[in-house]
């Protein structure tokens, strides 16, 4: 039960984090949908062992990645319909110069950061499940 908790807050963490690194991925001003989005997510994310045990799949970074990849997807795209005040519009993203680099400005569509921030939770979430099984051992 610990865990569970531990897992739920640190996956709820990694997306308020996420809903700052894209300005398209907005999460609901209303407290109580604030909290019901964050859950959702982080129960989308948290049952990918639940899948991979029924499919039989071996738990490590490639499969997490992508299952998590997945049920975050379907997730979102679920919540954005149901959910008031939960956008997903285009991203835009400022230019950078690195003196030797420059990225010029650049906007991804509603289905680009849908993407985007389905495959940030799930890397970071993955990341950190793999690091925390590291440290168990």
């Amino acid at each position: 039960m610990k865990k569970f908790f531990f897992s739920l807050f640190l996956n709820m963490v990694i997306f308020v984090a996420i809903s700052n690194l894209f300005d398209g991925f907005r999460l609901p001003g209303d407290f109580g949908y604030y909290m019901i989005s964050l859950f959702g997510l982080s129960l989308a994310i948290m049952l990918h062992r639940p899948l991979l045990k029924f499919l039989t799949v071996k738990i490590n970074f490639i499969t997490y990645l992508l299952s998590g990849f997945l049920l975050v997807a379907g997730a979102l795209y679920a919540m954005e319909l149901f959910i008031p005040s939960l956008y997903l519009n285009a991203s835009s993203f400022n230019e950078v110069n690195l003196q030797v680099i420059t990225i010029n400005a650049f906007t991804v569509s509603q289905f680009g950061t849908l993407i985007g921030v389905a495959l940030a939770g799930a890397s970071l979430s993955a990341l950190l499940e793999t690091l925390k099984k590291v440290g168990d051992d």
